[in-house]
């Protein structure tokens, strides 16, 4: 048996996804994410984004990765903590 071959993380392909892209995000949707291997994998959106109107630099998502493991991902004080969550850049615009 192989192991599956994920694609690196290229920082000149993809970029982190700014505090506004994270607030838009909705329970069910699926974004990439830096693995600790430095691999791109898929994660999903486990719940609506927290933010608060006093702190607006800070949003919090729940995320989900297999069939076990919770997290949470986002900014504190505009600093991000978790998985980053990554988007390929595009490059046609």
């Amino acid at each position: 048996m192989s192991r599956v071959q994920y694609p690196q993380y290229d920082e000149s392909k993809y970029r982190p996804l700014t505090i506004e892209e994270i607030k838009q995000l909705r329970l069910g949707d699926r974004v990439q994410f830096v693995s600790r291997t430095n691999d791109i994998r898929t994660i999903k959106i486990n719940g609506a984004p927290k933010a608060w109107k006093t702190r607006p630099q800070d949003v919090k998502v729940p995320v989900k990765y297999g069939l076990y493991e919770f997290s949470y991902s986002g900014f504190v004080g505009g600093v991000h903590f978790g998985e980053t969550l990554v988007t390929e850049i595009d490059y046609s615009k």
